[in-house]
């Protein structure tokens, strides 16, 4: 396989390209938008918002050391709905990739004008310091004075490094995703078919169905119990269970990451609380599996179980 000078399709900078998979898709190397790959009829197929959202994916799912992202027509859609969108959300992203290159409390961090930008999924340089300022000036960092030069020093403060622990809960170490979906037996085959091998065998975490588990609790306090122990909640909409909407609020009130699922005749009857969330709108257990695959991946990223037997 021999290197041919390109450019990154999502940032146009100069770098060593390679095609593979019979020229179906090509690999990427960029220092701003990390290591992934992308489907060739994508190659300059995609528009300036897309190319910044997508930036922004890659480089974190690149930073994170998470499976080599595969951009494709299907897996886009799936990966740019991932995309911190409130201001405070995307500013905690960058804030955790500054905790990321810290080596001890105190340690001074680089952030370079070129290559950072996507850390916030930010459109340009002058959108990226505004996110850094914002940090300061909340007191979660501190920064060097801005120059002219590549890059400027930031610090995580304490009152930074409290925010992030915050936030992340107990279970974020966890190999377990927690599964909230009606047990009707039409869905069955959802669960088997789609839901578990894309948690299990295509991302490694051990998905907990409470209906499948032994245990002599009261079944709520068990929900409970199991939900705070996940690194992630899946939760499928289709039937519209009470239950199911429930245990994903109970999620989000702990910050546990929670990704949405719903058989896509049964959208249109969505609780107008949760429509606005990216749901996976599915219509086979084989589109579920990849397109789940595809947001864990991206959002949670590779789970301790991976290429194990677990």
């Amino acid at each position: 396989m021999s290197d041919v000078h390109k450019r990154c399709p999502l940032c146009f900078q100069e770098l060593k390209q390679t095609r593979e998979n019979n020229g179906c898709a090509a690999g990427v190397d960029c220092p701003r938008c990390g290591q992934f790959k992308i489907a060739v009829p994508l190659l300059g197929n995609l528009n300036d918002e897309e190319r910044r959202q997508l930036a922004g994916v890659t480089r974190e799912a690149h930073d994170l050391g998470r499976l080599t992202l595969l951009i494709t027509e299907e897996s886009r859609h799936d990966l740019i709905a991932s995309v911190p969108r409130r201001i405070q959300e995307r500013a905690v992203h960058l804030l955790a990739a500054i905790a990321r290159r810290t080596e001890f409390f105190g340690d001074r961090v680089e952030l370079f004008r070129e290559d950072d930008v996507p850390l916030v999924y930010a459109k340009n340089f002058d959108e990226f310091a505004s996110f850094v300022n914002y940090l300061d000036e909340a007191q979660l960092i501190k920064r060097d004075t801005w120059t002219t030069g590549p890059s400027v020093s930031v610090t995580v403060t304490a009152s930074g490094f409290e925010m992030l622990e915050t936030r992340h809960p107990t279970g974020a170490e966890s190999d377990s995703a927690f599964v909230a979906m009606s047990f009707c037996g039409s869905l069955q085959s959802v669960f088997l078919e789609g839901i578990r091998p894309a948690i299990k065998d295509d991302c490694g975490f051990r998905p907990v169905r409470i209906d499948l588990e032994e245990h002599n609790d009261d079944i709520i306090d068990r929900v409970f119990a199991e939900i705070r122990k996940s690194r992630f909640v899946v939760a499928d909409f289709s039937q519209h269970r009470n239950g199911v909407y429930f245990e994903a609020g109970y999620a989000m009130g702990l910050s546990i990451p929670v990704i949405w699922l719903c058989r896509k005749s049964e959208m249109a009857s969505a609780h107008f609380d949760t429509e606005h969330f990216n749901h996976i709108a599915w219509e086979s257990e084989s589109e579920l599996r990849d397109r789940l695959a595809t947001r864990i991946q991206a959002t949670i990223g590779m789970g301790p179980l991976a290429g194990g037997t677990g």
